[in-house]
């Protein structure tokens, strides 16, 4: 069922992409993960969003992240966005809840679905949104060297319009520099069909450290 929730949203917003505006952005970003025990852990964050060279917005957050066993996970969390441009909206408040099912298939293949509602106030203004994530996944060793490919496709239910506003398309990988430290290097194509018709084409960096 949530595939085919996925796969409506972005049939839905490529439908209307075909004219839409292009932009390009570059999204850098961190995250510190802090293990309170094997099944728990907060989870700081801070994201920037740069177009033309210029940061447009940032968000900071934080959030729990609580695994209660191989296939299921629940994370709560809050994020804080700022508009980095004079007389530019984009102020918003969102907490949210975020659950993965997670499952894994023939050829060592991971295949996770992310569900996340959010309550939205952008810039006072209320609204709420809900995003499915498919997530695929795969770990390879070179030598002794483990990294992890990734692709996922992610559609957008807007309660403002009363229908399926944004899907996201995304490839990557995510690179262990030692025992803390890895780095998650991605691009993204993600397209807009309300309140106008837009294409974002994004690299993503994003730093993790974990302890």
């Amino acid at each position: 069922m949530a595939d085919a929730v996925i796969l409506a949203g972005i049939v839905v917003v490529t439908a209307g992409a075909a004219c839409a505006e292009e932009v390009k952005q570059v999204w850098p970003e961190w995250q510190l993960r802090l293990s309170v025990d094997s099944q728990t852990r907060i989870i700081l964050m801070g994201k920037v969003t740069r177009e033309e060279d210029t940061p447009t917005n940032l968000q900071v957050g934080v959030g729990i992240d609580h695994r209660f066993d191989e296939h299921f996970s629940m994370r709560l969390g809050y994020l804080e966005g700022f508009a980095l441009q004079s007389g530019a909206s984009g102020d918003e408040q969102r907490p949210y809840l975020e659950q993965t099912f997670g499952c894994l298939l023939p050829l060592s293949l991971q295949v996770e679905l992310h569900s996340r509602g959010e309550l939205r106030w952008l810039d006072g203004a209320f609204s709420w949104r809900v995003r499915e994530r498919l997530q695929i996944q795969r770990r390879f060793e070179i030598a002794t060297y483990r990294f992890t490919p990734y692709a996922s496709a992610e559609a957008y239910y807007d309660s403002r319009y009363d229908a399926f506003s944004r899907t996201r398309l995304s490839f990557g990988a995510i690179f262990p520099v030692d025992e803390h430290l890895s780095v998650d290097v991605y691009g993204s194509r993600q397209m807009d069909n309300r309140p106008t018709s837009k294409t974002v084409d994004a690299l993503g960096l994003r730093i993790i450290f974990a302890y």
